[in-house]
């Protein structure tokens, strides 16, 4: 895919902008990056699209962006955009470190949150497939110690824990101002206590039986990382088995899990373009002092956005990224399968850690969210219809309660991908092709009338000609517009009649001049999705299957 740099710079981006301009003054070009962004939020970012469709929805989604940032006071955010299995744009708006004037970048490092449970989720059904263990395996037979529910029925299961059905309470991830204790130290004294540190310390360890109800747990995926760290044949940590076996053959050079965000263990590369995490709490940015999470495997990552991408495309396209086999075909779609009927919000089910929303329709997607108190939200989501993932970083956490711009964005971008028409390879437009493409046009513009609006009779002759004699093509697009076709459209379908058996038959009739085959490609061509509107004017075996 080609590479297309913004090269716009605005000099009310304030100084960061100013090292990219001179390398622009000076013919030298930004490496991937340029600064581009109006008077209040600079913008840094690279786009590697040259298609219409992507970069379309790359400006719609920069400007809602930017819209957003400015309704909710984020100091920062960057995200990366993913396209049918390739990066097709990163970018930084606004600051990394609003003290130091340091902006946001396509590099800059986020930390996590609850998104990396994705990564301890992908780590344990690595082991799956790899014949370590098994999802109905209690956990006790992979801990140093063992955990059983005081409130019943069963033993508490692997499956248990990554669809968060254990009876554990939430637990806060046990955050602590200095670095944490091993992770083993630290869930002993969790399960040896009854109560967890939320709510001043009032909060039940254990809530319910086994099984009985969804709660979310950050013990619970805690529990899960030391699985993976005493369980691996490897003999591994829990941070060395997840970078050896997903960050780095997956090509993730700029992110870790490592045991604390803590200079002590952040290599010094990924340190250095951390951003800083604010509290916003009115007009003020107040910086996050930092914390670390004793149960880091329910939240830990350090990364950059693009890097996030990786594990998404890999889910999207059953495991596999760039050659790498990360989890197999069989494994994935388990994960990305509801395991409960129960929904957990409006249209949300739960998979193995991962959420997914509207299930089985075109807009389905799977995702998870996170959030580092009181400094970062991030969220990572793939559409597998659409084709699309994003990932969003943005440094802001608001107190009293938190701002909903990262929602907003992924919102946005569903929303546009479910209204915009779908996107397909135009075919050459011959003249032969252009007659079809109006014939079905004509077609479709008789039929429309009658099935969908309940107009009858026909269409008025010198109303139909005057239509057709105003018809134009839009500036820059494909040249396939041929009146004779439209006319002779409108004409097979009044003669086939519009009943709904003969307009919904009429492709395969010997009634129409297209074959089946080429009415669905043009229709698609025309905008029309399956299943949409156009499935009164194709048989639903075909078309609504799609």
């Amino acid at each position: 895919m080609n590479l297309r740099i913004r090269s716009r710079v605005s000099l009310a981006a304030c100084i960061p902008g100013i090292a990219v301009l001179a390398a622009i003054l000076a013919g030298c070009e930004p490496q991937q990056q340029a600064a581009t962004g109006d008077a209040d939020i600079p913008v840094t970012e690279s786009v590697h699209a040259d298609r219409p469709f992507e970069l379309r929805l790359i400006d719609a989604t920069r400007d809602y962006v930017l819209h957003a940032m400015r309704a909710h006071g984020t100091p920062g955010l960057n995200l990366a955009m993913g396209y049918r299995g390739e990066l097709i744009w990163e970018a930084g708006f606004g600051w990394a470190d609003v003290a130091a004037g340091k902006p946001m970048t396509p590099e800059t490092v986020y930390h996590s949150g609850s998104l990396g449970k994705t990564y301890t989720a992908t780590a344990i059904m690595h082991l799956v497939d790899r014949g370590v263990i098994v999802l109905d395996d209690p956990i006790s037979e992979h801990l140093p110690f063992e955990v059983h529910n005081p409130l019943g029925d069963r033993d508490v299961t692997v499956h248990d824990l990554l669809t968060h059905r254990s009876g554990l309470s939430g637990g806060g991830a046990k955050g602590v101002w200095d670095k944490p204790v091993p992770l083993e130290d630290a869930l002993r004294a969790s399960y040896a206590s009854a109560t967890s540190p939320l709510l001043g310390g009032t909060t039940p360890f254990w809530i319910g039986k086994v099984g009985a109800q969804f709660n979310y747990s950050n013990p619970g995926i805690a529990t899960l990382g030391l699985i993976v760290q005493t369980a691996n044949p490897d003999g591994l940590s829990f941070s060395d088995y997840v970078q050896r076996h997903i960050m780095d053959p997956l090509g993730m050079e700029s992110s870790q899990y490592p045991p604390a965000q803590h200079e002590d263990y952040v290599r010094p590369d990924i340190r250095e373009n951390m951003s800083t995490g604010y509290a916003r709490m009115g007009s003020a940015w107040v910086p996050s002092v930092p914390l670390y999470f004793s149960h880091y495997p329910a939240g830990g990552v350090v990364a950059k956005p693009a890097d996030h991408i990786r594990l998404l495309t890999a889910m999207m396209d059953g495991g596999e990224y760039n050659g790498y086999r990360v989890l197999e075909a069989e494994t994935v779609d388990e994960m990305l399968t509801p395991q409960y009927d129960e929904e957990i919000g409006p249209g949300i089910t739960v998979g193995l850690v991962w959420r997914m929303r509207n299930h089985g329709a075109r807009s389905m997607s799977f995702a998870h969210a996170g959030g580092h108190m009181f400094g970062w939200r991030t969220e990572g989501y793939g559409w597998p219809e659409l084709g699309v993932t994003l990932m969003v970083a943005h440094n802001q956490w608001s107190l009293p309660d938190p701002s909903p711009e990262g929602g907003m964005i992924t919102g946005f971008v569903e929303d546009w991908l479910m209204g915009e028409p779908p996107d397909v390879d135009l075919t050459p437009a011959t003249a032969e092709w252009a007659w079809k493409v109006s014939y079905v046009r004509g077609v479709v513009y008789a039929a429309m009338f009658r099935m969908y609006v309940g107009v009858e009779g026909e269409i008025p002759a010198d109303g139909l000609e005057e239509a057709i004699a105003s018809t134009r093509v839009r500036p820059g697009a494909r040249e396939d517009w041929d009146p004779d076709g439209f006319r002779e459209g409108v004409s097979d379908i009044r003669e086939a009649g519009f009943g709904y058996e003969e307009v919904n038959g009429f492709w395969a009739s010997p009634a129409s001049r297209v074959t089946i085959e080429e009415a669905e490609v043009i229709l698609r061509e025309l905008g029309a999705r399956f299943p949409g509107s156009s499935a009164v004017l194709f048989p639903p075996a075909r078309g609504g299957s799609q």
